[in-house]
């Protein structure tokens, strides 16, 4: 077995003399397959595929990172400059072979992941994947979501529109929906959803959670106060 002690301090030489080729991709993979935890050896090894303007596979690298250390600001700063250099639907064929494949499960917890960690320009590449190889609901609510935190109101709208004439009473579909009237300005359409969604449900957390905000950008504070304690309260009640 390798040296990890050695391994390091070879690494943190080639990064001290900025050598960033052959040798310290495998040395820092190395790191990471024997230490599946050091984040100075996943920033790194990013450092290594950016050199060879490989900025998908380091942003899938940084990831890895935020899941292991959310804070870490290398990493953050490190997707910032990356996505400077990818189009919103960079070509993944050649940078992720998972997200080429035909596993849409694989892919899938993919795209989870990355909106776990906030990373939803992936997050919306790798679920159209998924769907594109596996059409399920929960997928495509999964994507709608994606869509609407990654600025996409547009394409979330009409992915919940969709969703929603195949099943018009789904809460998550119209809570979704409402949300996205909200990050468009719509907000008298938000409040509609929303009150429609407790007439039925009236624990629906999310929902008071959704409203609340509605009645903030409304000036309609003691509503809003209102809404967001029964959301605390039913939220943090959930199993």
């Amino acid at each position: 077995m390798p040296d990890i002690q050695r391994l390091r301090e070879r690494a943190e030489e080639l990064a001290e003399n900025d050598d960033w080729g052959d040798e310290a991709l495998s040395v820092n993979s190395q790191l990471t397959e024997l230490d599946p935890n050091d984040v100075s050896a996943y920033n790194r090894l990013a450092r290594v595929h950016i050199k060879r303007e490989q900025y998908f596979k380091a942003m899938l690298i940084y990831d890895r990172v935020l899941e292991i250390d959310p804070t870490n600001r290398i990493a953050r700063n490190g997707q910032r400059r990356c996505r400077q250099h990818l189009s919103p639907r960079e070509d993944v064929d050649t940078a992720h072979p998972i997200l080429a494949s035909d596993d849409p499960e694989s892919v899938y917890e993919i795209g989870r992941t990355a909106q776990k960690t906030e990373d939803y320009e992936l997050a919306v590449i790798a679920l159209e994947r998924a769907v594109e190889l596996c059409d399920r609901p929960s997928w495509r609510a999964a994507l709608a979501s994606a869509y609407r935190h990654a600025g996409e109101l547009e394409e979330a709208a009409q992915t919940y529109c969709e969703l929603l004439e195949y099943d018009p009473n789904n809460s998550v579909y119209r809570v979704g929906l409402a949300a996205v009237f909200r990050s468009l300005g719509e907000l008298d359409q938000a409040l509609e959803i929303y009150e429609d969604v407790l007439a039925q449900d009236p624990d629906n957390g999310h929902a008071h959670n959704g409203i609340a905000g509605v009645y903030m950008d409304m000036g309609r504070l003691t509503d809003a106060e209102y809404h967001f304690d029964q959301a605390r309260s039913l939220l943090m009640s959930a199993p």
